[in-house]
C-alpha cells in the first residue's frame, strides 16, 4: 500500500508469509530524506544467508532506517532483536537479553549478544562485511557436560571450561581459532 501527503510518500506491506512488515516514508525535497521502520516475527536466516546446513537461526524484533536516498554512503539501519535462536545438531540456545545491531553501508556490526544454552553462556560481538568475510569473537564459559554428545567414547564428561574464540572468514566455511582453558576435568573412557 502506498500514498503521497503532505510532500512525502509512504509505503506499507508485509512480505508473503509475514515474517516482516515494514513502513517506509521518503520526503520529496532535494536529499530525499527516507526513514523505515519493520517489525520481524520469526524470520529464518538460513533462508536468506549462505550459512552451514546443519545451521538454522531465527530471529524476531524491529529494524528502523533512515538516511538520504541520493546519498547511500548516509544511509544506516539499527535493528534490536529480542528472541534470537540457534539451533544445531538438535540443539540450541537462546539470547538472554535483546541484541542490537547496525547495518552500514560495508557491514553488519554486531553488538554484545548474549546467549544461554546447553548448559553454556555465550557472548558474540564483532562484524561481518557485505563480502561475506566474517570477524566474530565469541567468549563462552559453561560445563563440558554439555558437550558429552560430542565426545561418546568418554563417559560422564564433567568440569568447568571457559573459551575464547574468532570466527574469521566466508560464513560458510569459517576458519576458528582461539583459546580453551578447562579446569578439574573428570571422565571415564569404559572402553581402557
Amino acid at each position: 500500500d502506498g500514498s503521497i501527503q503532505d510532500g512525502s510518500l509512504t509505503i506499507a506491506g508485509k512480505t508473503r508469509d509475514d515474517e516482516i512488515a515494514c513502513q517506509a516514508q521518503i520526503t520529496l525535497k532535494q536529499e530525499a530524506p527516507f526513514t523505515a521502520m519493520a517489525q520481524i516475527a520469526g524470520l529464518k536466516l538460513e533462508h536468506h544467508l549462505a550459512l552451514p546446513s546443519d545451521l538454522f537461526v531465527t530471529v524476531s524484533g524491529e529494524a528502523h532506517a533512515g538516511g538520504e536516498l541520493l546519498a547511500p554512503d548516509t544511509l544506516v539501519a539499527d535493528m534490536q532483536l529480542h528472541e534470537v535462536q540457534l539451533r544445531f545438531d538438535e540443539s540450541q540456545i537462546r539470547n538472554t537479553r535483546p541484541v542490537q545491531l547496525r547495518y552500514t553501508q560495508k557491514s553488519v556490526e554486531i553488538e554484545d549478544l548474549v546467549m544461554k544454552g546447553l548448559g553454556t553462556d555465550v557472548i558474540l560481538r564483532g562484524h561481518i562485511p557485505f563480502n561475506g568475510m566474517a570477524d566474530l569473537r565469541a567468549t563462552l564459559a559453561g560445563d563440558l557436560a554439555a558437550f558429552q554428545r560430542f565426545a561418546p567414547y568418554a563417559h560422564e564428561l564433567r568440569g568447568p571450561f571457559e573459551a575464547d574464540l574468532w570466527l574469521q572468514g566466508m560464513l560458510k566455511a569459517p576458519t576458528l581459532s582461539g583459546e580453551v582453558v578447562v579446569r578439574q576435568a573428570t571422565f571415564t573412557l569404559p572402553s581402557l
